[in-house]
């Protein structure tokens, strides 16, 4: 048993897609089982990928990563580290989870694209039949357009087990249907922490994060979705008693019953550093609720200790949302470094955790 890593990308990579790398996962000439398959991404272009990582079953892989390599990374500002930016046609899901194995994507960038314009669509889709916990972490996903005669959009889907953390979600519409960011359905336990979503858009309906399961558990979470849209927006739907330590522009983060450690009807731009369209900032204002009123989940589940930025949180309060507050990062600290990394032709956020 052996962590396997093979590069993706174009100059001079060991593969050129991440398609061919995906492919490849039940080559037992590459594999022996038990082992991990790691695919790690430069952001040599944007990668234009319709993924459905579905092997490693015939090769007895135990797990599959795919991931930023280091210095590729986007460290919570897009158009820096590696991206994948797909239409997928006539595709329903941009990046598909049927695998066996463990699935854990993350540190990609995912935005500016349009998506299929038939049936229900999905950034990301994880079926039934991936059965152990798929963990998606880091991301930042943005700009996506639903076009019309579509069936609803979800920038997450969860048929089974899934952990999806610290990532940015925002800036994504759908033209003539609804539009949710993370729906986990009736199958598998789904635990959402430390997300920040804000300005989701639907023609018929909104929702941030909408509990159509039975086990799913949401803390640490910010909601502002678009509420200009039609039918009645929630940021959250429902809550329970596994959701609590959130943040929501409108009442949903506290139903009454759980939730009372949650603020609700907060002002986005009270709790974000930029909320205008097209240079949008999901990191936190020093002087926001979102400041030290998380709950610490130490590192449970895996990986969730870790923010947008590849920061760790600390042993105290945590912040909600998927961004930390790190006092030694000042406002000029982010500047000088959005500044360096847009002077990079290649996007080599080599700073990034400084």
């Amino acid at each position: 048993m052996a962590t396997v890593t093979k590069t993706i990308g174009t100059s001079s990579r060991d593969y050129s897609t991440i398609s061919a790398w995906e492919a490849d996962l039940d080559n037992t000439g590459v594999y022996d089982t038990g082992d991990d398959a790691v695919g790690e991404c430069y952001a040599d272009g944007t990668f234009t990928d319709i993924l459905n990582i579905n092997g490693g079953a015939t090769s007895g892989l135990s797990s599959i990563t795919l991931r930023a390599a280091e210095g590729q990374k986007h460290a919570g500002t897009p158009g820096v580290g590696v991206k994948i930016s797909s239409s997928p046609g006539s595709t329903q899901n941009l990046i598909l989870c049927s695998s066996i194995c463990k699935i854990i994507i993350e540190d990609i960038e995912i935005g500016n694209m349009t998506m299929n314009s038939g049936g229900q669509t999905s950034i990301f889709k994880i079926a039934s039949s991936n059965t152990p916990t798929t963990v998606i972490q880091r991301m930042i996903i943005h700009d996506v357009d639903w076009p019309s005669g579509n069936g609803g959009g979800f920038i997450l889907r969860a048929d089974s087990d899934v952990d999806f953390q610290n990532s940015f979600i925002y800036a994504n519409e759908n033209d003539s249907n609804a539009m949710y960011g993370v729906y986990p359905a009736s199958g598998g336990t789904s635990e959402c922490y430390n997300l920040t979503i804000f300005k989701l858009k639907g023609a018929t309906a909104t929702y941030g994060i909408y509990n159509n399961g039975s086990l799913v558990e949401v803390k640490n979470c910010i909601s502002f979705i678009d509420t200009t849209g039609a039918g009645s927006p929630k940021d959250f739907v429902p809550a329970g008693e596994d959701w609590d330590y959130n943040i929501s522009g409108d009442d949903t983060a506290d139903d009454g019953t759980a939730g009372t450690n949650s603020f609700i009807n907060q002002t986005d731009s009270n709790v974000l550093v930029s909320t205008t369209t097209g240079s949008e900032d999901l990191h936190i204002l020093l002087t926001s609720n979102a400041v030290k009123n998380g709950i610490n989940l130490t590192n449970t589940p895996a990986g969730v200790l870790w923010d947008i930025d590849g920061r760790p949180r600390p042993s105290t309060r945590w912040d909600i949302g998927a961004d930390q507050i790190s006092f030694a990062a000042s406002a000029l600290e982010r500047k000088l470094k959005l500044s360096y990394m847009n002077s990079l032709s290649l996007g080599d956020n080599s700073l990034a955790s400084f």
